[in-house]
């Protein structure tokens, strides 16, 4: 029983066929063709910078969030307020140079959240945030940053200027404008 049974399938194995070698390089070659078509529409490094804007401008926010609790607060900005070694960002610095002081007293005065300072710090963000106010004593704060993705570029709903970086719009008036303008030469405005 078992000898039949093994003979019917070795003569149906010998019946069939099998790929042959075009086959299966055809077969690869689609599908190589495939798998470049979609990591081209993908695009790895556009994700990339676009996650990095992300959390850029959700740092931006955030911290000009913070100033504005505190300000409401206390009627002044820590470096109004006599916060050791915060002083007055009159001229465009990065947030990275003013952190320290500035940031330890915004989560003393719980508008941070403890840590937020290291975690920005360990980010890098903190060296791509602007921060400006017009003069020392004014309620005038702008944050800023450059981004550098397609897809944040071109929102046209975002506000352009030139308090942080020195370019005069109309330089960046227009997505197309942004997109040929080279990174760090158009910065996003909040204040």
């Amino acid at each position: 029983m078992i000898k039949t049974y093994m003979r019917k399938l070795l003569n149906v194995f010998k019946g069939t066929k099998g790929f042959t070698l075009i086959e299966l390089l055809v077969v690869i070659g689609i599908l190589g063709i495939l798998a470049a078509a979609l990591i081209a529409t993908i695009d790895p490094f556009e994700q990339l910078k676009k996650g990095r804007d992300t959390t850029t401008r959700n740092t931006t926010l955030e911290y000009l969030n913070a100033l504005t609790r505190y300000y409401a607060t206390h009627a002044k900005f820590p470096w109004d307020n006599a916060v050791a070694n915060c002083n007055a960002p009159t001229t465009a610095v990065l947030l990275s140079t003013m952190k320290d002081n500035c940031t330890d007293a915004l989560e003393d005065e719980g508008e941070l959240k403890v840590g937020f300072g290291a975690a920005v710090d360990s980010s890098g963000v903190d060296d791509l945030i602007k921060i400006k106010t017009s003069a020392a004593g004014s309620a005038n704060v702008t944050l800023c940053f450059s981004p550098t993705a397609k897809s944040i570029k071109s929102e046209d709903a975002t506000k352009y200027d030139n308090s942080c970086s020195g370019v005069t719009p109309p330089g960046c008036a227009t997505s197309a404008l942004r997109l040929a303008a080279a990174d760090g030469t158009c910065w996003q405005e909040f204040k």
